[in-house]
């Protein structure tokens, strides 16, 4: 984040001057927020004594318990030619209750001090049901009495016979008129307005005296969140739904089983509570405005005549002097600050007047010396481009960061054209082996430029030259840093492959070609051998047999062997049929296992299975059969008696990853580069098995890579090795070749 801090000297000086005045600035402010807290306080004191006078008068009403449990006892209060005259004798001593009646166990009025229809039953009210099922002293709250539409609070009492029959229920009932009298008599400021809420939210009572107000549910609202955040009980600040903000106090009106059924609340409006204060503030915000203009009236007209003067004339003299003018001098009588600045810039003069006489004599002959070393780079920048000419490969040299051309030797123009004097984004049409566009991030150089990492011998990149022809190409991309270990170029070396890429493809075809001619003889010597060695022909001696048996495992080496060599001509050209299908691998794994189950007995070997959860997958039953084989079958050859062996399957990544470990042979960390070529056989397992081709691994690699997959392994000799592969977890693309693997 950058802080402004004003250029201009004298703004400087004026904002010193407005930070020396803060203090009493913070001062009049603090004073002001003291006087707003002061206000803020006393008027939540205000309001939390009227609800406390409130809570204080409505333990008239809860005294309706006690006069309830009396009436219960007295004779009078349940009969019904004297009850009337009874509860109204009590009523003119109690004028806070409205009415005072009894009712039947099966919900009959048997009297009541206001006129009310007796032979109506009311069972189905809440304040006669309560009292029934609780067979206690019970509060209701309802929106209208039983002869008028006013909030009422009913209190009912249970009457039972001496035997601890119910027979019937004593209630009375009270308003909130008193509410109005209790506010009025605090004397509170215009816009105060007090409320009885009931539990759920329904407004029961409102003064100043709000008909509408009267069962508005507040149950949903942020009022109410309020309030209940606070347990109904405390102050805040509070926006009534009238959108006034007032500081506001609230406190339980009725409690049952510590439940509030219903509370109180008094609020008196933020604006009326801070008016004084308000007129306060902006007459010391007036008192300030007037002092800082005072202030910045004193620091302009000081500012000007003791600092900005005299500076100016110094910048002036520094203007001059960084034009070649050293002779320049600034006169200052005052000693202060500024004028030791001054005496100090006429000294600094003076000494480089002198050292630049003596300097421009030194550059002189510096600059002859520099103009006879430009002149032997220019021999070697001269040297080294004709070399960079005469190499039969194209060499472009680029610059950091943006990619444009530095140097580009005539191979390279004669195989890119005239846009590789450009930019690297210029650069002709790369297309991959499926003739699509090559990305421009995934060319090596870019890479290099990038990470600021070589790269060597990316190859599967072609270019059409001017004649139409198709060019595969092989790049390497080396960065270049200078001596502080920044990146300033990149080296391209592009070669032309297309001539050994033929090569190869005529080789992989007469590959292909031999072995096709090969297996017929082959198929049909094993199959001569069979039928000799099964008698077909005529009983054998011992030693004929003998020998057919040598012969029939010495053509079947053969056979694999070629078999072997057309798979890898079909891989590497990519010709093959893919015929995805559901394989399930615990089936096929246990295949292959009963193939070797002899040598895994003679071994007293330990084969484990770990499969993950992995049962099914979506591929070419041939294909996977041979990459779980050839590992398995490596691990149980090449792993000594009494090892063991483990084939773990599991999904990561979205990949599927298939594992075989063993406790064999290893492979010395001399040779482990060479793994995955062809032909590779490690030198410390030839002692240990003599047949094998060498191609099982190299052809893994290239089918595995073939599918977007990976292959890795990890190995210690004498101590084991683990190899690995993935495939795609959404299984592979069917590929309809007429040719498949053998």
């Amino acid at each position: 984040m950058k802080f402004f801090f004003p250029v201009n000297l004298r703004a400087r000086l004026l904002l010193l001057v407005f930070l020396a005045s803060l203090p009493l600035i913070a001062l009049i402010a603090s004073r002001d927020l003291e006087t707003r807290n002061t206000i803020t306080a006393n008027t939540t004191q205000e309001v939390t004594h009227a609800v406390n006078l409130a809570q204080r008068q409505n333990i008239i009403l809860i005294s309706a318990q006690q006069l309830l449990m009396a009436a219960a006892i007295t004779s009078a209060a349940s009969n019904k030619d004297t009850c009337a005259d009874y509860y109204s004798k009590f009523l003119e001593k109690n004028t806070i209750f409205r009415n005072f009646g009894y009712v039947s166990s099966d919900g009959y009025f048997i009297c009541s001090t206001l006129p009310i229809r007796t032979n109506v039953k009311i069972t189905n009210l809440p304040f006669f049901k309560k009292a029934v099922e609780s067979q206690e002293f019970t509060t209701n709250i309802s929106l209208t009495g039983l002869s008028t539409k006013d909030p009422m609070l009913f209190f009912s009492y249970p009457h039972f016979s001496t035997t601890g029959e119910l027979k019937g229920i004593f209630f009375v009932t009270a308003n909130f008129s008193w509410l109005d009298n209790l506010i009025e008599s605090f004397e509170m400021p215009v816009g105060t307005k007090s409320l009885v809420i009931a539990g759920d939210g329904t407004v029961l009572a409102s003064y100043p005296p709000a008909p509408l107000d009267i069962g508005k549910n507040l149950n949903n609202s942020e009022m109410m969140q309020k309030i209940a955040e606070h347990g109904f009980n405390g102050d805040a600040e509070i926006e009534f739904y009238d959108a006034i903000g007032r500081i506001t106090a609230f406190a339980p009106l009725i409690m049952e089983h510590g439940v509030p059924r219903a509370f109180i609340l008094v609020g008196i409006p933020i604006s009326a509570a801070f008016a004084e204060a308000d007129n306060i503030i902006q007459r010391d915000i007036l008192v300030m405005l007037l002092a800082g203009v005072l202030i910045f009236l004193i620091g302009w007209v000081s500012g000007d005549r003791l600092i900005l003067r005299r500076l100016n004339k110094l910048v002036s003299a520094a203007e001059k002097f960084s034009r070649g003018d050293f002779s320049v001098r600034v006169s200052d009588k005052i000693q202060d600050e500024i004028g030791r600045l001054n005496a100090s810039f006429n000294r600094m003069a003076a000494q480089l007047q002198s050292l630049y006489a003596n300097l421009e004599g030194k550059v002189k002959a510096r600059t002859k010396q520099l103009l006879k070393k430009y002149d032997e780079l220019e021999i070697q920048k001269n040297m080294l481009s004709t070399l960079l000419d005469n190499l039969p490969q194209a060499v472009v040299v680029i610059k950091s960061p943006k990619g444009e051309s530095l140097f580009v030797n005539k191979m390279a123009q004669n195989l890119l054209g005239p846009s590789a004097k450009k930019n690297i984004a210029d650069f002709p049409f790369f297309e991959d082996e499926n003739d699509k566009a090559y990305p421009l991030k995934e060319r090596p150089f870019y890479k290099s430029l990038k990470s600021q990492k070589t790269v060597l011998k990316q190859t599967g990149i072609y270019l059409k030259d001017s004649n139409g022809e198709r060019k595969a190409l092989r790049i390497s991309s080396a960065p270049v840093f200078d001596v502080h270990g920044a990146l300033t170029n990149v080296v391209v070396v592009i070669e032309n492959m297309t001539r050994e890429l033929a090569v190869d493809r005529a080789k992989s075809e007469f590959v292909s070609l031999a072995s096709h001619q090969l297996r017929t003889p082959l198929t049909a010597t094993n199959w001569f051998c069979e039928m000799l060695l099964s008698g077909d022909a005529g009983k054998l001696t011992m030693m004929q047999k003998d020998f057919l048996e040598q012969l029939y495992s010495s053509n079947k080496r053969l056979v694999d062997l070629v078999n072997s060599l057309l798979n890898v001509s079909r891989i590497e050209s990519g010709k093959f049929s893919v015929e995805p299908e559901k394989v399930n691998f615990t089936s096929l794994v246990s295949e292959i296992l009963s193939e070797y189950k002899r040598v895994v007995d003679k071994k007293k070997l330990t084969v484990t299975a770990d499969y993950d959860s992995v049962t099914d997958y979506i591929g070419d039953r041939g294909i996977l059969r041979m990459l779980l084989e050839n590992y398995i079958s490596n691990a149980i050859k090449f792993t000594p008696a009494k090892g063991w062996v483990n084939i773990a399957l599991s999904y990561t990544d979205h990949e599927l990853q298939i594992s075989v470990s063993d406790s064999g042979y290893g492979i010395p960390a001399k040779e482990q580069d060479k793994v995955f070529t062809k032909l590779f056989r490690g030198e410390n397992i030839r002692k240990y098995e003599t047949e094998g081709s060498g191609l099982g691994l190299y052809m893994i690699k290239s089918l595995v890579e073939h599918f977007g997959g990976r292959v890795w392994f990890t190995s210690e000799e004498n101590k084991g090795s683990a190899f690995y592969a993935t495939l795609p977890a959404m299984g592979m693309e069917r590929r309809p070749y007429k040719e498949t693997l053998v």
